[in-house]
């Protein structure tokens, strides 16, 4: 499995908007893209404006594959038309590299406990 975390810092005042079109992405992308696992959306406790996105994939082409779906593109244009993140957007190639935490390969999961 490969999976990556991103966080996202969202101005106070767009949260609710920010959220609500991560959730849209998920929703949409999880039933259509067969080698989506995971698309987990987190609010920080202690900081409601700092959101985490944990996704996972059966390898880096199913990840590909989301990159290039529609559900994604939406989300990247929503992203670009609206001043939502402190942080903005960066421009291709990897529009999300800012956001990053980390990815990599699964060594361990909890379907093999």
């Amino acid at each position: 499995m490969f999976a990556a975390v991103l966080r996202f810092d969202v101005k106070p005042e767009h949260r609710a908007a920010f959220v609500e079109a991560l959730v849209a992405h998920g929703r949409a992308a999880v039933p259509t893209e067969p080698g989506t696992r995971r698309f987990d959306v987190l609010v920080d406790p202690d900081d409601p404006n700092r959101v985490l996105l944990y996704e996972a994939y059966d390898d880096t082409d199913a990840m590909g594959v989301h990159l290039a779906g529609e559900s994604h593109q939406e989300l990247v244009r929503a992203l670009t038309a609206h001043d939502w993140l402190t942080t903005p957007l960066a421009g291709p190639p990897r529009p999300f590299a800012p956001f990053f935490l980390g990815r990599g390969n699964s060594v361990f999961t909890a379907e093999e406990a």
